[in-house]
């Protein structure tokens, strides 16, 4: 993986075996999105878990054959489609407003509620069991939950959905943009850096400016 990063860095810096030239911007700050200051250049290691994670996905049905080496990329980007509640743990798992429950409690959860799937806190024709909720959610809670019903009848099983995309579809795009953007950034920047690459002019002038952009011009000031 090191060998292909190395043979992308010096494709961009015009750098050959004979003539090294020098690498004005770390490695890092290339592989971030065009609007962040990067060339939007992709990171052989994280490709390398996304790929996984497609491939997997082509020969198995099921999530739990998501192995330890992705789950990194995985778990923290998906999300629950809520069917007939019965997968759904309520309290633990990322159904509603994308976020667990458990981070938006007003109280402390007692452990033999912890364990309820959806389905224990839905009753057919009746709704959510408030009751049992209100204890340990806020106002805003319930009523973005009062929008959410459980299809008992339908049968529909509740499903995994990936929260990066529009669709819920895992992507190759999608993932490692997820994984991209999981470092900060300065925000105020990101206007100066899509103008760069917007405006009409030569190519060689927005290179300059995105060179300006993030301090890679060469001087003589020490």
């Amino acid at each position: 993986m090191k060998s292909l990063d190395r043979v992308s860095r010096d494709f961009v810096w015009g750098s050959i075996v004979e003539k090294r030239k020098q690498h004005l911007i770390g490695w890092e700050k290339l592989c971030r999105p065009k609007t962040e200051g990067g060339l939007g250049i992709h990171k052989s290691s994280l490709m390398n878990k996304v790929f996984c994670e497609i491939i997997k996905g082509s020969w198995s049905s099921t999530w739990r054959s998501v192995t330890l080496a992705i789950k990194d990329v995985i778990l923290p980007g998906h999300g629950w489609v809520i069917g007939d509640g019965k997968r759904i743990n309520f309290w633990t798992d990322k159904w509603l407003m994308g976020t667990s429950l458990c981070d938006l409690t007003v109280s402390e959860i007692p452990l033999e509620v912890l364990s309820m799937k959806a389905g224990d806190l839905w009753t057919h024709g009746l709704g959510w069991d408030f009751q049992r909720i209100t204890p340990y959610v806020s106002v805003e809670t319930k009523l973005e939950m009062a929008a959410v019903v459980v299809n008992s009848d339908s049968g529909r099983p509740d499903t995994i959905s990936w929260g990066e995309a529009a669709d819920g579809k895992f992507t190759v795009a999608s993932a490692y943009r997820f994984l991209t953007e999981r470092e900060t950034f300065k925000r105020d920047m990101s206007n100066f850096f899509k103008c760069v690459w917007r405006v009409r002019v030569l190519e060689r002038v927005q290179v300059f400016f995105w060179l300006v952009g993030n301090h890679g011009i060469m001087t003589n000031q020490e």
